[in-house]
């Protein structure tokens, strides 16, 4: 449960619990075996779902496509921004995926509160409203409705070389 509170925390305990939750991980991933097996019963699919739910907060809930394990992404909020570093070892052409509001789209329910089982809202966009994306390095920027960004924004990297995003909503 401490992930899903963890999307809603004040910012004093976000940084005391995200230290303590990149430990534990540390731990329990040092835990699996080369063949992925942790302890052989139904608790390694409770592994598996912590596994992702760490992952989808170190990226705020974006996803690549086509996965690829040398492509080297993550994310951090700040306020109603999202800064994104994306890098490859080699050349990569692919599509970051950015989430939906779920609580709406999916479960139909007024706001998003913690649920058991619940992989956590962290940075959402709205189907219908639109988003700039800066590339503060080429100075460039795009503006992508959220369904544009939901379906997946396209990137071509080459190899080492590191991209930065500023994704903001205008006001």
């Amino acid at each position: 449960m401490t992930m899903q509170i963890l999307s809603k925390a004040p910012l004093i305990f976000t940084i005391v619990t995200a230290q303590w939750m990149d430990g534990e991980i540390k731990i329990m991933w040092n835990m699996q075996k080369q063949n992925g097996i942790i302890e052989g019963w139904h608790g390694d699919g409770n592994f598996a779902r912590t596994t992702i739910m760490y992952c989808l907060w170190k990226t705020k809930g974006l996803t690549i496509k086509p996965w690829r394990d040398d492509v080297i992404f993550g994310a951090v909020q700040d306020n109603d921004a999202l800064k994104i570093t994306i890098s490859s070892k080699r050349d990569w052409k692919g599509k970051i995926i950015f989430d939906s509001p779920r609580h709406k789209t999916i479960m139909k329910l007024p706001f998003d509160w913690p649920r058991i089982n619940q992989f956590p809202e962290w940075f959402t966009v709205e189907a219908q409203k639109r988003y700039t994306v800066q590339d503060p390095i080429h100075n460039s920027r795009k503006v992508y409705t959220g369904n544009q960004l939901q379906q997946g924004m396209p990137i071509d990297l080459k190899s080492g070389t590191e991209q930065h995003l500023l994704v903001e909503q205008p006001h």
